[in-house]
């Protein structure tokens, strides 16, 4: 419940060029925003930290930052996470509006 009190919680919700897993935006709009995408790891050759990359690539790829920004959001980080039994793991990059770091 403490997440709700500050963030809008959103799954699912199309944003740039596709649709992101989720997203929290700060009501706050001068605290930090978060867009992830989910991967399952199910291949062999695909390591934990490939399929992490590759999912933090796909919100860079498909803007699915671009609505925070378009609310006001002035930071927002994105996280690919990549899962596989009961191991995760996890890349993150912090994008502004104008696609620096």
């Amino acid at each position: 419940q403490h997440l709700r009190d500050r963030y809008i919680i959103e799954s699912e919700q199309n944003s740039g060029l596709g649709r992101y897993d989720l997203a929290l935006e700060p009501k706050d709009k001068t605290q930090l925003g978060f867009v992830f995408e989910f991967k399952r790891a199910l291949q062999a050759d695909n390591s934990l930290q490939t399929s992490a990359q590759k999912a933090l690539q796909q919100i860079q790829e498909l803007r699915y930052h671009t609505n925070l920004f378009k609310r006001g959001v002035n930071k927002v980080i994105a996280l690919g996470m990549a899962f596989k039994a009961k191991d995760v793991a996890i890349v993150h990059k912090a994008l502004t509006e104008f696609g620096g770091t």
